[in-house]
């Protein structure tokens, strides 16, 4: 008779495998981001291409005017929108911004320049007593172009500008004409791109003796001062391009300059005598015939005996200097 064992029988293990479950995208949900982008760059590729064939003429400071569809499209790319009203704004949007690039981009946008117009500048004498001047002028961006002419007023010219306009002040103080002219911007200045013009052409009585003292911003500075009674020259300039261009028609003459990321150039007549005194922040210079006799001091030979002498300092930023003799 078989033994029954008493051995239990084995339990049965059951071993349950849970399979990871993998996300998938919604395919309802589109990438904003690079379809922005991808279609974006097509599009100016495009553009660039027929551009440089000569096909069109593609505005590139107009597109830039486009930039707040770069927020609009990091916000629909946060939001990640699904199902179909996520793709009909979209579809919209990409299709707006393809639209509006290719638009400003041919040069059928909005213009953001305003419109040019012209100041006529005249300041006579206010005085018969008045025997000298003393002009002050204050201008921001934009080109001041100033020389020397037999007038009847003591300053006289124009401004042709789209956002600034100029306040004018003369008053007499011990025979000598004060006249302070300032720019002032006249438009508000807007988050865009566009053309903008700012010209003030302007000429001085070259019969009254002259101080001139020029605050300009970012400019291009041109001076024809040689037939004027020049006496004191001051100029403070930010980036600027600077030309002066000085006489021989008084004893003395002192120039101060200051300038940041600049180029400037001064011609003097050969006729003076000439002392420079120059800091050390210069990239460049070019000065001539003068002969360093002291640190950062240079001047012509026998300046000392001349006759009649022009003493230039100069504070410069990252620039190149160039005095000429002619």
């Amino acid at each position: 008779m078989a033994e029954k064992s008493n051995k239990p029988e084995s339990a049965k293990t059951t071993v349950v495998t849970e399979t990871p479950q993998v996300v998938r995208p919604s395919r309802s949900s589109w990438n904003t981001s690079k379809l922005f982008w991808g279609l974006v760059l097509i599009l100016v590729g495009v553009l660039a291409l027929l551009s440089n064939l000569g096909i069109v003429e593609v505005q590139i400071l107009e597109v830039l005017r486009l930039w707040p569809l770069l927020i609009v499209a990091a916000g629909l790319s946060v939001l990640n929108l699904d199902g179909w009203l996520g793709r009909l704004l979209t579809a919209l949007f990409l299709a707006f911004t393809l639209t509006a690039v290719g638009w400003m981009a041919l040069g059928y946008g909005p213009s953001t320049s305003p419109q040019s117009t012209t100041q006529q500048i005249s300041i006579p004498t206010k005085e018969e007593s008045v025997d000298k001047a003393s002009v002050t002028i204050r201008s921001g961006a934009g080109e001041l172009d100033i020389k020397g002419a037999n007038i009847d007023a003591v300053v006289e010219g124009r401004l042709r500008s789209n956002f600034m306009s100029i306040e004018k002040s003369s008053v007499v103080e011990d025979s000598t004409q004060m006249i302070v002219l300032d720019l002032r911007g006249k438009h508000q200045q807007n988050w865009t791109f566009g053309n903008w013009e700012n010209d003030l052409n302007l000429k001085m009585n070259d019969t009254l003796p002259l101080d001139l003292a020029i605050d300009a911003g970012a400019s291009s500075i041109n001076m024809d001062l040689s037939n004027t009674l020049l006496t004191n020259l001051d100029v403070d300039a930010g980036a600027s391009s600077t030309k002066i261009k000085l006489g021989d028609n008084v004893e003395r003459v002192n120039v101060r300059i200051d300038t940041g990321a600049s180029s400037t150039e001064i011609k003097v007549p050969r006729s003076v005598g000439v002392q420079l005194q120059i800091d050390s922040g210069l990239t460049g210079k070019d000065i001539d015939d003068l002969e360093k006799t002291g640190e950062n001091t240079y001047e012509t030979p026998g300046f000392d005996e001349a006759e009649k002498q022009i003493f230039i300092t100069g504070s410069f930023g990252l620039a190149s200097f160039e005095l000429n003799r002619y």
